[in-house]
């Protein structure tokens, strides 16, 4: 179980490659949930769950602007109570995971393990 009811500065990723990325706006669509069946599953077998013909991993930032725009738009938080890998690598290859979306705000955390843990699933969108 990973940084559960911790406190965790976040900070650390101000300075990081994938947080100064800029995007091009376009539509997407970034699944509420978990991809099914990702949790205690290592990354490589969570990228196997992934049909790649019709969907893909997102950023960090796009789950972050996902989780932040729906609650706003419906008052629902997403990710409450789990975390979700993305495609975004910080420095020294961790992956990044968010989640742990609660009264406090939501979290970002650069992991280096790609190994099995009950509290992180998967994102994924449809691809455009």
């Amino acid at each position: 179980m990973l940084f559960r009811n911790r406190p965790y500065k976040q900070d650390w990723y101000e300075g990081q490659e994938f947080a100064r990325r800029t995007e091009t706006a376009r539509w997407r669509l970034i699944r509420k949930t978990p991809v099914d069946g990702s949790f205690s599953k290592s990354w490589s077998e969570q990228q196997r769950l992934i049909d790649t013909e019709t969907d893909e991993i997102p950023s960090a930032r796009q789950v972050v602007y996902t989780m932040i725009l729906h609650f706003l738009a419906k008052g629902e938080r997403l990710f409450e109570k789990v975390y979700v890998r993305t495609s975004s690598v910080g420095s020294g290859s961790g992956r990044v995971f968010v989640g742990l979306f609660g009264d406090v705000g939501l979290f970002v955390v650069h992991w280096f393990g790609h190994d099995p843990d009950s509290d992180v699933g998967v994102a994924s969108a449809r691809k455009s």
